[in-house]
């Protein structure tokens, strides 16, 4: 995770998240976005999700 979600309330942060969405946008695979569809699975049923 690279801490980008939420509130961009300073121009760092817009700058930040912005560089992340263009390295993802960059290094796109499909087998990415399953991995990433994998851990976000694996959050939700942990017992401590919410």
């Amino acid at each position: 995770m690279r801490g980008f979600r939420g509130a961009t309330d300073t121009e760092a942060d817009l700058s930040g998240r912005l560089q992340a969405d263009l390295e993802y946008l960059d290094g796109w695979t499909i087998w990415r976005d399953v991995q990433i569809m994998f851990a976000t699975f694996t959050v939700l049923v942990h017992d401590r999700a919410f």
